[in-house]
């Protein structure tokens, strides 16, 4: 595996990987083998489907898995020869088949520091609170949860509901109470008669 690590900062990289073409044929043909153990096909028997078959049917999909396990397995190679901790999901890019394959992978890592002066540091533990105090505590809970509501004569008290009714006055004064004008809207009546169509014939019987 050949490498160019095109940007190596502190946090942030980027490397060109370079890899013979056979490298591929050898997990392609990887992929094959695992396939052909489960595959079943009409008119062979499970497990022994011929490679060439399995070939012409599944190249794609073989090929596709087989890449990406080579990026995944030189990745991991790149980040233990570097001695790196990755801290992110690594994006390929620039992904060429040839005579040869190279890919681009860009990655963060998580940078070396030392922590200096940290001797003699104080540092305070929460303590946790004891189980007949967390228990009482639920306890409550569940009874506010679930408590209902009484009207009481007593004077109110700390954790009592109270409803009261405000008014708000001026100088003691209390406000006017305003007077609710109602309007009424006259119903107009239909002042026109119709004349039956009976007395329109009378009407002209007596002009003949």
């Amino acid at each position: 595996m050949e490498y160019d690590l095109s940007h190596d900062g502190e946090v942030e990289k980027i490397a060109k990987i370079t890899v013979p073409r056979t490298d591929l044929d050898v997990y392609i043909n990887d992929q094959i083998r695992a396939l052909q153990k489960t595959l079943s096909l009409k008119g062979f028997r499970k497990g022994k489907v011929p490679e060439d078959v399995i070939r012409a049917r599944y190249l794609d999909s073989v090929k596709a898995q087989a890449l990406n396990d080579l990026i995944n397995d030189h990745f991991i190679k790149l980040i233990q020869d570097k001695k790196w901790i990755p801290a992110s999901q690594v994006q390929v890019k620039d992904l060429n088949e040839g005579e040869t394959i190279s890919f681009t992978l860009e990655f963060e890592i998580i940078p070396q520091f030392t922590v200096e002066m940290y001797k003699g540091i104080e540092l305070f533990k929460d303590t946790t609170l004891p189980d007949d105090m967390l228990y009482e505590h639920a306890l409550q809970q569940l009874k506010e949860q679930y408590a209902t509501v009484q009207v009481i004569t007593r004077p109110a008290a700390v954790d009592d509901i109270v409803t009261m009714d405000l008014v708000i006055t001026e100088k003691g004064k209390e406000p006017k109470k305003e007077s609710k004008k109602r309007s009424k809207r006259k119903k107009s009546k239909n002042t026109e008669k119709s004349i039956s169509p009976l007395k329109k014939e009378n009407e002209n019987d007596q002009q003949h």
